[in-house]
């Protein structure tokens, strides 16, 4: 067991989106960006756009 805080021994952050490809883009991937960019920002990680 390790002695560091848990935010210390924590993998950072990545956020993942992944817009189907079936069809174009809209703005309900907007909003789905929008929220899990804030969030990865919010946690200091970033956002993986796939």
């Amino acid at each position: 067991m390790s002695d560091l805080p848990l935010s210390e021994s924590a993998a950072p952050y990545v956020g993942r989106l992944a817009p189907s490809p079936t069809g174009a883009l809209h703005l309900g991937n907007v909003r789905t960006f929008l929220i899990a960019w804030l969030r990865a920002r919010q946690n200091g990680g970033r956002l993986v756009l796939r």
